[in-house]
């Protein structure tokens, strides 16, 4: 990965360094569970796609904490963003989210995803040395 490089005059490095950034921004990591309770990893919660494809009851799942949330995310500063998007595949149950250490759910509906549906949820960094994130249902 291209780093900004401070002794570069053209706007060429500028160029490849914004090409870099929005192509980390660009990659997702996918996972499929039929777990029906557990705690998400920062790498499934940044950028991330969770499907959950089938389970025998409701599922409970907790958030990464957001201290593992921040250090999975470049260069994270307050105001940082990420992306996590839950897909629920399951027709008859509905996914719970708590979150962990320091992760807020707010928004519309804000932590539960219903059978058969699915919705994005965009991190927002709040601290960055305690770390502590909100997680806002869209």
């Amino acid at each position: 990965m291209t780093r900004w490089n401070t002794t570069q005059t053209s706007q060429t490095g500028a160029v490849d360094f914004i090409q870099d950034e929005m192509t980390l921004l660009n990659q997702a990591t996918r996972t499929e569970a039929t777990a029906v309770s557990g705690t998400l990893t920062a790498a499934q919660m940044v950028n991330g796609l969770y499907v959950q494809t089938s389970a025998a009851s409701a599922v409970g799942l907790t958030t990464a904490t957001a201290a593992l949330l921040v250090a999975a995310m470049y260069n994270v500063q307050i105001g940082s963003i990420f992306v996590f998007r839950v897909v629920n595949q399951d027709a008859a149950d509905a996914i719970t989210f708590t979150g962990g250490t320091n992760v807020t759910i707010s928004g519309p509906g804000t932590n539960t995803v219903a059978a058969a549906a699915s919705r994005t949820y965009v991190g927002y960094v709040t601290a960055v040395t305690t770390p502590a994130v909100t997680l806002y249902a869209m």
